[in-house]
């Protein structure tokens, strides 16, 4: 008995030392497969910080719409008038005034008519009071927008583009119509941007876009493009087209010091105006394709904040134009010398220009010849 005892005694201890063999094993495997797993150096919170918090940044772009930066003063138009002596088409009367070019607005004007022949795109010269094309004057951000080009007598509203303007005044002199453009001004620290897209029947579309930012320093600039298409609508041939590029860079750090650079960049293409009826192909208004460049720079100096006492505005211009057979170039320089005094509801304004031109027809006398 005590034999047997003796070897299921034996028996159990080989059992145990297996069973410890075999956990040991185990152990260690599982210790070799926890040690693969590489442990995660970052913090608990990092993931939480480095998160968009958008409730944040909307809050933040609230607070920048309603500081506003310094920008420069307008000139050109002058001081306060009497009423009905001008009309002001202001932001929100171009985007709701039901018009797509500047023609549009200027025929809501009494004693306008606009000499438009066709669709949209199409030459309409200003006819104020039955004097002519030349009986409207443009000005661009206070310089002459002058004709060149094709234009060489008036200046067609229809290449303006709506979207690049902030601010439209017109105003009715004997016989004369005096229209002041004036580009868009960012005066909010918050960024803008705009998209637009509309398309029509017969192909007809129209692409915009715009980004617009300031900063604290002073430091800012606007970017913008717009494209129109304006098909053939009633006739054979009298498609238009147009490319307008305009950008601006500016150093505005207070009201009485700034400095401002922008150029606007245009590319009209039409093509002839031709009817088959009455009478086959004939052409009633001639077709062009060109690129008109308009940069300016300017200078801005005044001694209050509040835009009262003397001020001075020096201005450079340059406008070249290129495309079927002409190349021309003008330049031009003014200054808008201003007074105004707390007690005077007027403004009196002191302006001079001086212009100079040069005009290439060589390449048209070779088509020509």
């Amino acid at each position: 008995m005590t034999g047997e005892r003796s070897e299921r005694w034996r028996r159990c201890v080989h059992a145990g030392r297996l069973v410890a063999f075999l956990l040991t094993v185990l152990c260690s495997s599982f210790g070799t497969l926890h040690a693969q797993v590489f442990d995660d150096t970052l913090q608990a919170d990092s993931l939480a910080r480095d998160t968009v918090d958008y409730t944040a940044r909307f809050l933040e772009a609230q607070q920048e719409e309603r500081v506003r930066v310094p920008v420069l003063a307008h000139v050109g138009a002058g001081g306060p008038r009497p009423p009905t002596t001008r009309i002001v088409f202001n932001r929100d009367s171009i985007e709701w005034g039901n018009a797509a070019t500047v023609g549009d607005l200027l025929g809501q004007i009494p004693g306008v008519y606009l000499w438009r022949g066709g669709f949209t795109g199409r030459p309409e010269p200003v006819n104020f009071e039955g004097r002519g094309s030349t009986s409207a004057e443009y000005y661009l951000d206070g310089l002459p927008y002058v004709p060149a080009g094709i234009d060489s007598v008036g200046v067609d509203p229809a290449l303006f583009s709506l979207s690049l303007l902030d601010r439209i005044e017109v105003e009715r002199w004997p016989g004369l119509l005096r229209v002041d453009l004036f580009t868009r001004r960012h005066d909010r620290l918050a960024p803008r941007s705009r998209l637009a897209i509309a398309r029509g029947d017969r192909n007809f579309a129209r692409y915009e876009g715009d980004l617009e930012r300031r900063f604290p320093s002073g430091l800012g600039f606007s970017l913008a493009a717009d494209y129109l298409s304006s098909p053939t609508a009633s006739v054979t041939s009298s498609s238009y087209s147009n490319t307008q590029l305009w950008a601006q860079g500016g150093y505005v750090p207070s009201p009485r010091f700034g400095v401002q650079y922008q150029i606007l960049r245009s590319r009209p293409t039409r093509r002839a105006f031709v009817i088959s009826d009455p009478i086959p192909n004939d052409t009633i208004g001639p077709g062009f394709k060109g690129t008109r460049t308009d940069a300016q720079a300017r200078l801005s100096l005044r001694s209050r904040d509040d835009g009262l006492g003397p001020g001075l505005d020096l201005v450079y211009g340059r406008t070249a134009w290129d495309g079927s057979g002409l190349d021309q170039q003008i330049n031009q320089i003014g200054g808008y010398l201003s007074f105004r005094a707390p007690i005077s509801p007027d403004q009196v304004d002191g302006a001079g220009h001086a212009r100079a031109a040069r005009l290439d027809t060589s390449d048209l006398l070779h088509r020509e010849r």
